[in-house]
């Protein structure tokens, strides 16, 4: 994969690359430095789940299913334990059901699908189970799943672990504020008059990270599509240093595809593939 760029006269490629079989539905990040992420085969039904080390993309495990064959999702992750909860009913977005991961083997540990799961610390869950007129709350052990203590209301004292749904503390792009001042210092960047939706856009030292939509017409079918560009410039030097593509042709506007982690930029492509550059040398 070939990337449009000048760093140091050269090509740059990213450090490192991971594509889905499927799409690439969410990616979660554990408080110690890897990545959970949901693959989805939309037309069969089918999602697996893969682990990657952050540091260099080394994969730990991948296509594992868990909870359900399809209806299922990341619930959180605590330390080396992966949560996996899966849903009431297809056409309801109630979860309910919980599997128990190791996230370094990828192993199970224990499932229940008799309980839905609010939140969890290092040592219980707490999950409550719904009767005729009447919600009971359990404390779950969790490492194997059995039952601590059971409520008739929900414990006060249960304080819930913070990064459950995993790290959050990335530098994500906002849709930009379109002034005279952006569009002066940006218009040889970017096509003003073409673009569709909004303009993702975040700052990094004296660098500016954005991607943008425009609308092209697929000749086969004479479908409405949309081009996914984004690109890196250097501020101080009003240059563009970064360009790609990460969506050829998408029939939605795709938001949240880049962001920025320490002194590593993610970038999602074609709803498929992490790609990973190292930005600290720019």
């Amino acid at each position: 994969m070939i990337f449009s760029s000048i760093f140091g006269n050269r090509v740059k490629k990213p450090i490192w690359e991971y594509k889905t079989d499927g799409v690439l539905w969410r990616i979660t990040f554990s408080s110690n430095g890897f990545i959970v992420g949901e693959d989805r085969d939309v037309d069969k039904k089918v999602v697996t789940y893969f682990c990657l080390d952050s540091k260099n993309g080394n994969v730990l495990w991948r296509d594992l299913t868990f909870c359900d064959p399809f209806w299922s999702a990341v619930k959180g992750i605590i330390a080396n334990k992966l949560f996996i909860h899966g849903f009431r009913k297809p056409d309801m977005p109630e979860q309910h059901k919980i599997s128990v991961v190791d996230l370094k083997s990828g192993k199970e540990l224990w499932f229940r699908n008799d309980i839905s799961v609010l939140s969890a610390n290092q040592e219980f869950i707490c999950a409550f189970r719904d009767f005729f007129e009447k919600r009971v709350y359990y404390l779950i052990d969790i490492n194997n799943g059995e039952l601590v203590q059971e409520f008739n209301q929900l414990p006060e004292t249960y304080l819930a672990e913070k990064d459950f749904t995993g790290r959050t503390n990335f530098i994500y792009p906002q849709p930009a504020e379109i002034n005279i001042d952006l569009k002066n210092k940006l218009s040889k960047f970017i096509p003003f008059d073409k673009i569709k939706g909004s303009i993702e856009m975040t700052k990094w030292n004296n660098f500016i990270f954005f991607s943008f939509h425009t609308q092209q017409i697929k000749t086969i079918e004479g479908s409405l599509n949309f081009l996914h560009q984004f690109s890196i410039i250097d501020e101080l030097k009003n240059k563009l240093i970064f360009k790609t593509i990460l969506n050829k042709e998408t029939p939605n506007i795709v938001p949240d595809s880049f962001f920025i982690d320490g002194n590593n930029l993610y970038i999602l492509k074609e709803k498929s593939t992490i790609s990973v550059f190292d930005i600290s040398k720019l």
